[in-house]
């Protein structure tokens, strides 16, 4: 079916995804959920692909109502999650019913929010993506008082007596706050430190109020390299950490340059690169070393953890006889 959410308030949201793949040789960038790893919990909690649009909220909340029923989740930092005025709880499946007033209040301990809606959110795609990019100039940014379209087959089901919904699957919900510990691997440039190298694990940096998408700025006691060759600028990596002259650390994001030509020490993890999605100016970041190995292996349980919450709504969903509204395995 066809409904429309209305955008009470849209605060800082917009329409998401993770982002745009195979373009770098054309100077694309990625871009995507700064958290990947909610927004992939936030749409295997209503039975959603992976990639499917949801919306991101940053900092500011959200408030909406749709005219027919609506499975929903929301993943993220901490928030309040309100349902015509009554508390629901984050990270599971939420039914919303036709008319219903759904706020997200007070977002804490993390700088984002994921609300995920069972179906697909009507928003143009471009290079195969709903993401925002500001070079471009593309994205769909909510705005207070607009109708947003969004096509599912859900109708509703809940527990005759009780009204809660009929099924509660599991998923791992990170720990959310500063300090924040931030798994890295060695980058290409590890060695030029030397011994001070070393530093990187030991101190820990605070993350600077001139940070944005593009890049983190971490003041702190930062290594110093021991090298005085010029670095010819480079593919970098997102979740790269870069050692300029400044003495400062900068973390690259999802909007990053494609190249970069400082000194790279370290590279975040795929679970790290989540939560510096979440870090807010004034946050503390610790970073911990590992191996290749160690991130591979983390990366998979986080991916298998995901798909056995996608299987287990999935299995709900059919055993209510509502096979139409699941999008995607």
């Amino acid at each position: 079916m066809n409904a429309e959410l209305t955008i009470i308030k849209a605060g800082w949201s917009v329409v998401q995804d993770l982002g745009r793949t195979g373009l770098s040789q054309y100077g694309i960038v990625r871009g995507g959920a700064a958290d990947q790893y909610s927004a992939r919990a936030a749409n295997a909690l209503v039975g959603n692909a992976a990639m499917q649009p949801l919306i991101e909220c940053t900092v500011q909340g959200l408030a909406f109502v749709a005219d027919v029923p609506l499975l929903m989740a929301v993943t993220g930092a901490p928030c309040d999650v309100r349902i015509s005025d009554a508390i629901q709880p984050a990270w599971c499946p939420l039914v919303a019913p036709a008319g219903s007033l759904v706020e997200l209040r007070d977002i804490r301990h993390g700088l984002r929010a994921y609300v995920a809606l069972n179906g697909l959110i009507d928003v143009a795609s471009v290079l195969g993506s709903v993401a925002p990019d500001a070079g471009l100039g593309i994205g769909h940014a909510l705005i207070d008082g607009e109708c947003l379209g969004l096509t599912s087959r859900f109708g509703n089901f809940s527990h005759p007596a009780t009204g809660i919904p009929l099924f509660l699957p599991r998923v791992t919900v990170p720990s959310f706050g500063s300090p924040w510990t931030i798994d890295v691997v060695d980058g290409p440039d590890m060695d030029d430190f030397g011994e001070s190298g070393a530093l990187l694990f030991r101190e820990d940096y605070v993350v600077n109020p001139n940070s944005d998408t593009v890049g983190l700025r971490l003041t702190g006691t930062a290594p110093i390299r021991e090298l005085n060759d010029e670095i010819v600028s480079r593919g970098v990596a997102i979740g790269s950490i870069e050692v300029p002259p400044s003495g400062e650390l900068l973390v690259l994001q999802r909007g990053r340059m494609l190249t970069a030509g400082y000194p790279l020490i370290a590279v975040a993890s795929t679970s790290g690169q989540s939560w510096l999605g979440q870090v807010i100016p004034g946050d503390t970041l610790r970073f911990r070393r590992g191996t290749l190995n160690d991130a591979r292996d983390a990366a998979r349980r986080q991916r298998t953890d995901l798909d056995k919450t996608a299987q287990a709504v999935a299995t709900a969903l059919q055993s209510c006889g509502l096979t139409g509204v699941i999008t995607s395995m």
